[in-house]
């Protein structure tokens, strides 16, 4: 329906295991045991993500409980600084010269909160939250 559940239906007597995915939405399994009144409601529940290049503050909602942090530099070096709330939580040296590589990605546990990238100059950088 319009607020996202899907009615579920499947012939009584068994169990079947449904994984579902919609853009903007985190992916979820359930399994069902079915039943002659069997019905689940199933609802997807939207996930927030930021993206962007360089430096930047932005405000990242405290429902976000775990995000995936993701940079990327393909030129030579720069730092990738994070903090969220103030705590510092990426401090990394990325690109070709660097023996840790071009890419960073690493999972955090938060409360949101200002979110700032500093001393980060054309590094391209992804959030995006996870259950």
């Amino acid at each position: 329906d319009g607020n996202g559940y899907y009615l579920l239906a499947p012939v009584p007597g068994g169990s079947v295991t449904l994984s579902y995915t919609a853009g903007g939405y985190n992916s979820q399994t359930t399994t069902v045991s079915v039943t002659a009144d069997t019905r689940r409601d199933v609802r997807l529940v939207p996930y927030w993500r930021a993206s962007g290049v360089g430096d930047t503050v932005f405000d990242m909602p405290t429902s976000v409980r775990r995000v995936r942090i993701k940079g990327y530099y393909p030129s030579r070096s720069s730092n990738f600084i994070v903090r969220i709330g103030g705590r510092l939580v990426v401090n990394e040296l990325l690109g070709t010269t660097w023996p840790g590589g071009q890419r960073y990605e690493g999972l955090f546990a938060t409360t949101g909160g200002l979110v700032e990238i500093t001393n980060s100059r054309d590094v391209q950088w992804e959030f995006i939250q996870e259950q």
